[in-house]
């Protein structure tokens, strides 16, 4: 038909309403049924879903049907006349452009996809352009087009295009079945997990990388989906190009047709060997970790103290041995927080009562304090009351964060007894201390005022036998004067004895003068007072320290040492050494060594008494005091005093002082 459809068609309408629609179709039934079917191609035409336009050669809109008003959101009456490029996308007016000229040129039908701009909402839609050579009314060419709506069409293709990129870019392998079990999709992830390339597996049936065995596991798959049911993810097993079984986790989706019919069926497989030995590790660490609490609830429950753990910052108690359990004397109370502490009513040493945020265990895990033997009293099962040392601390983790807390107690109440029990003797003991000092002191004070006394009548003996001696000394005999110089020698004997106990008794008597001492120069004139004979060899070492301490002391400590050294030795040259070295807590060792008889070490402890002689009278000269005297002036000054010995092999006396006297 030439002629415009929609013109003809509103042509026909009118002349059928019109006055002379009887001669013109001269039946009115007919003239009826005519205006219906007319109405109803009319009616069709106006709202077909399509939008139905005739363009010139410039592309101006000759006619259109409403459904453009929709597609293009103008009214007709704007649109009749102007060029159908002004209602497209400006990015899309080429291609309608080259579409025109090719139907016009070739007088062929032609299709072209472009945008159409919406002019209410902005939005644009999507359409096909399908236009064929045509002409007007009039006879002038145009094209006759239909604008078909394809923007769902277009939004399915972008999904499916993005579904597409989505399967060839994951890294699961991606395999898509027919009903039969023919695989038509392959993504390179399965190329990389199976090792065949797409031309190699598509066309070929999935048994391709089925182990021997597992042939029916496919079939049941499908079968079911057939069926309507649907398969849940599973593991199973398949075999790569190479030969080698992998675990993999199989996710099954049926592709069904409109009518639910299955036309497809595709698989999501993923390669789980990394996965499965990490599960197989974590069971080995969880496995040994089990084995390792195993074991250290044996140690826990052989420590002779009662031990908990409870987590951070909760303070849920999560493990206890035994041992706490019976030294509570009931089973450990459930705690799921510390507040639950207070339910165990534990009590301070002052009788206080514990508040959950004051219990050890609560300030090692809130604020990760360190708890050393703190004492706890605490009403066991049976009712006793008993006391406890509890020592707690905080576990951190790898970032030294607090996750835990560990606390073990212990009871004391026995030492607790015992410490009384030491404290009382200890003051028994002081007391009796005190009562020896007292009789020590007035000892000595007697043992003082004895010698003293006894110097004057020793002097009047001395005297006295003196005047004898010059009185009688032309008459005197032989016999009698042997007495008269043994006289004398017991008088002198006894007046050193009483010279020495005095010298013994003065120690500690008088107040200490602590001054600094350069023991070199002591030294220096302790050998100058002593005389020593000429077939003794004194070696004294050099750079002597400076010591502050009562000179007195050490200098009857030097004197007693380096003569009794010269004293008791019988070799042809006598050898004295004196030297020192550095002690503990700031302390020096003084040591004085001889090549002398030396001493037996069960005398070793004797010799320091006082009037305690191992030899006689005859074979060596003496009080048997200046050892004793040596050793009381060593206390004196905060020191002490040891011998090393060995009978024919030399004596070496260490007297150890502070270099401050008060100190150590």
């Amino acid at each position: 038909m030439e002629a415009d459809f929609l013109n003809i068609l509103g042509l026909i309408r009118r002349q059928i309403k019109s006055p002379d629609a009887a001669n013109f179709l001269g039946d009115p039934s007919l003239k009826e049924s005519l205006g219906k079917l007319f109405q109803i191609f009319f009616d069709f035409y106006e709202f077909s879903p399509a939008a139905l336009v005739l363009v010139d050669r410039s592309g101006r809109i000759l006619a259109a049907n409403l459904t453009l008003e929709t597609f293009s959101g103008s009214v007709r009456e704007e649109l009749i006349g102007r060029p159908l490029y002004w209602s497209v996308l400006e990015a899309d007016r080429d291609i309608l452009f080259l579409t025109l000229r090719k139907i016009f040129k070739s007088k062929k039908p032609a299709s072209c996809e472009l945008r159409l701009q919406k002019q209410s909402t902005a939005g644009t839609l999507w359409v096909r352009f399908d236009g064929i050579y045509d002409k007007d009314l009039q006879g002038h060419p145009a094209c006759r087009a239909m604008l078909v709506d394809i923007d769902r069409q277009k939004s399915t293709e972008a999904d499916m295009a993005r579904l597409a990129a989505i399967v060839q870019s994951s890294e699961a392998a991606v395999i898509r079945l027919d009903p039969t079990g023919i695989i038509t999709d392959w993504n390179p992830a399965a190329e990389k997990t199976y090792g065949y390339r797409a031309p190699e597996a598509v066309g070929r049936h999935i048994r391709l990388i089925l182990p021997p065995g597992r042939g029916r596991e496919v079939d049941k798959l499908i079968g079911r989906l057939s069926d309507g049911k649907e398969v849940r993810t599973f593991e199973t097993v398949r075999r790569t190009k190479a030969g080698r079984d992998i675990p993999i986790s199989l996710t099954v989706s049926a592709i069904r047709s409109p009518l639910g019919e299955l036309t497809a069926v595709a698989t999501i497989e993923r390669e789980i060997s990394r996965r499965k030995r990490l599960e197989a590790e974590r069971n080995r660490l969880i496995e040994a970790l089990y084995q390792e609490r195993l074991r250290l609830e044996a140690v826990f429950n052989q420590i002779p103290a009662g031990l908990y753990i409870a987590e951070a910052p909760s303070g849920k108690i999560v493990m206890n041995n035994k041992k706490a359990e019976d030294l509570l004397g009931h089973p450990l109370i459930a705690a799921d927080s510390y507040q639950d502490y207070q339910l165990y009513g534990a009590l301070k040493p002052d009788g206080t009562s514990y508040r959950p945020e004051d219990y050890p265990m609560t300030r090692a895990i809130t604020d990760g304090e360190v708890i050393v033997e703190e004492e706890m009293c605490y009403r066991r099962g049976d009712g006793t009351l008993t006391r406890f040392s509890v020592n707690a601390c905080p576990i951190h983790d790898v970032e030294g964060r607090i996750f835990a807390g560990v606390l073990i107690f212990h009871d004391i109440s026995q030492r607790k007894q015992a410490e009384e029990s030491v404290r009382q003797v200890q003051r028994q003991l002081t007391a009796k201390v005190g009562e020896l000092e007292r009789s020590n002191q007035e000892l000595s004070e007697y043992a003082y005022a004895v010698s003293h006394d006894l110097k004057a009548p020793l002097r009047a003996i001395r005297n006295y036998t003196d005047f004898l001696v010059e009185d009688l000394a032309d008459t005197l005999e032989r016999e009698p004067r042997k007495y008269v110089e043994g006289l004398k020698k017991a008088l002198g004997e006894a007046e050193r004895l009483i010279e020495d106990l005095l010298g013994f008794s003065r120690i500690g008597r008088a107040p200490l003068e602590p001054d600094p001492i350069n023991l070199s120069d002591l030294l220096k004139e302790v050998k100058s007072m002593l005389r020593l004979p000429s077939d003794v060899e004194m070696i004294v070492a050099d750079n002597w320290p400076v010591v502050t301490a009562d000179r007195t002391l050490l200098m009857q400590i030097f004197q007693n040492l380096i003569s009794n050294a010269a004293k008791f030795n019988k070799s042809p040259k006598k050898c004295i050494e004196l030297g020192w070295q550095n002690g503990q807590e700031d302390r020096i060792e003084i040591f004085v060594r001889d090549n002398g008889i030396g001493i037996e070490p069960r005398y070793a402890e004797q010799i320091f008494r006082v009037f305690q002689r191992l030899h006689t009278q005859q074979a060596y000269e003496g009080t048997g005091i200046g050892l004793a005297v040596v050793k009381k002036a060593a206390v004196h000054l905060g020191g002490k005093v040891r011998l090393e010995s060995a009978p024919g092999k030399g004596s070496t006396f260490f007297v150890e002082i502070p270099r401050q006297m008060g100190e150590g």
